[in-house]
């Protein structure tokens, strides 16, 4: 439970850095770098989020599957 209540607490953070980073990196094939800016972000502002991590990862690819299918994420190569 405590680990959800974390997630959900973060969640519009890190919403916003998944928009921010696809606005700023618009080009696919370059998740792997963008997971690792938002790590980074969540561990300079939160501390260590390695119990979490697992989970937010998961939860950044949902989101970042979504955005996709729904078309919402403009790619360029």
């Amino acid at each position: 439970m405590k680990i959800a209540l974390m997630i959900l607490q973060l969640f519009p953070a890190i919403v916003g850095a998944v928009k921010a980073l696809e606005e700023f990196i618009p080009v696919s094939g370059a998740g792997k770098e963008k997971l690792a800016i938002i790590r980074t972000l969540l561990e300079e502002t939160y501390g260590d989020v390695k119990e979490i991590w697992p989970t937010i990862e998961r939860l950044i690819a949902a989101l970042v599957s979504a955005a996709n299918a729904l078309g919402i994420f403009k790619k360029s190569a």
